[in-house]
């Protein structure tokens, strides 16, 4: 019994003295607890996403000062794309922002936008009218294809590049004026727009890509402005100009 109860004492006497030591070489701070919640919070999150927001029939995000609009939830079927939301610039239409919307007819973009992202409006069967502001100085790719019943389109007089497949699919679009700031036409940017049957590629043009002008069979009138413009031998593949 003695024995049990020395062993005790000594257990309790070194349970003790660990406790005090440890204390000794780790004391409790609030500076410390304070510096690390300053250290939490000073941690660069620049790469993280903006969050998305909400204003009207739009939601959008704050990029570089400016709002790129990423989804169109509103049911208005001739859409004025505001200048501006809550004060900051809308600069951006982005990726998607009016993809397979089956009721927009008409679209104004604001001269505050400079670049529409890929997809935009990808397969808005009905929509029909868009009015492009020459402070757009991008499209990306895809960004009209699949608009089916699109008839009035222009081409801004920033673009240099016409992206691939902008136009594919735009099967009522019976005009198209390419501005002489063009230098590059990609692949399949107006492919199976059939109802095209008049065309000038300008002098500027230096390049025009793979079947970018694929599968018109109206397309009876083709001027190129410069015997020097590199044409990929499918660029009018199944059209009267068709050299294969």
């Amino acid at each position: 019994m003695k024995k049990s109860i020395c062993s005790t004492i000594i257990f309790t006497s070194m349970l003790f003295f660990t406790a005090c030591n440890f204390q000794s070489v780790v004391p409790f701070s609030p500076l410390a607890e304070t510096s690390l919640l300053t250290d939490e919070s000073t941690i660069d999150n620049s790469h993280e996403e903006s969050p998305l927001l909400s204003e009207g029939d739009f939601k959008y995000e704050l990029n570089d000062g400016g709002v790129t609009i990423t989804r169109y939830i509103g049911s208005v079927v001739d859409v004025v794309i505001p200048g501006e939301i809550n004060g900051y610039p809308v600069t951006f239409i982005g990726e998607g922002a009016f993809a397979r919307n089956h009721f927009l007819k008409s679209v104004i973009i604001p001269d505050s936008v400079t670049d529409i992202g890929e997809w935009a409006f990808e397969n808005s069967t009905e929509l029909n009218r868009v009015v492009i502001p020459d402070s757009v100085i991008s499209i990306g790719k895809g960004a009209f294809s699949r608009c089916s019943n699109l008839t009035d389109v222009s081409v801004p007089n920033g673009i240099t590049v016409i992206e691939e497949s902008v136009f594919m699919h735009c099967h009522s679009l019976p005009y198209i004026i390419i501005p002489d700031s063009v230098k590059i036409i990609e692949g399949h940017a107006f492919a199976y727009c059939e109802s095209l049957d008049e065309l000038h590629i300008p002098k500027s043009v230096t390049f025009i890509g793979e079947r970018a002008f694929y599968s018109i069979d109206n397309l009876t009138n083709v001027t190129i402005a410069s015997e020097e413009t590199e044409i990929d031998p499918t660029a009018f593949y199944r059209t009267p100009y068709d050299n294969n």
